[in-house]
């Protein structure tokens, strides 16, 4: 990037809430960050005002695995199961909420707690 002219200085951070959270500080420090996908959506209209995205480095694909004595064959049969759907305030959090929201009832059934993955429910009771 110093070929183009660019100084690139690389800032250590817990991830992509931490990224978001020093692009949008009062006094920022970093003017651009690598965000995961969907962790926009989680943040304030005013907060998305202020972003501007360049655009997807590539296409996360969002692994699903479950027991080999469960059966599924589409997303509709995760409804009456127990689910782990990724810590509040997680990109995993955000994409399975962008997957879940069509699904009946699921809203009111997502783990809130922060250690959700361990913490399942239902998802269509």
């Amino acid at each position: 990037m110093a070929k183009e002219g660019f100084e690139l200085n690389l800032v250590p951070t817990s991830g992509s809430r931490d990224n978001l959270q020093r692009l949008l500080a009062k006094d920022p420090q970093v003017e651009i960050a690598l965000v995961q996908s969907g962790l926009e959506l989680q943040l304030a209209p005013d907060e998305q005002r202020q972003l501007e995205s360049l655009g997807a480095i590539y296409q996360e694909p969002l692994w699903l695995f479950y027991r080999r004595d469960v059966k599924l064959d589409r997303i509709a049969d995760l409804l009456p199961l127990r689910v782990g759907l990724g810590g509040e305030g997680s990109g995993t959090r955000a994409a399975s909420d962008a997957i879940s929201a069509p699904m009946p009832s699921s809203r009111n059934n997502i783990p809130k707690a922060g250690r959700a993955s361990a913490v399942a429910k239902p998802l269509g009771r």
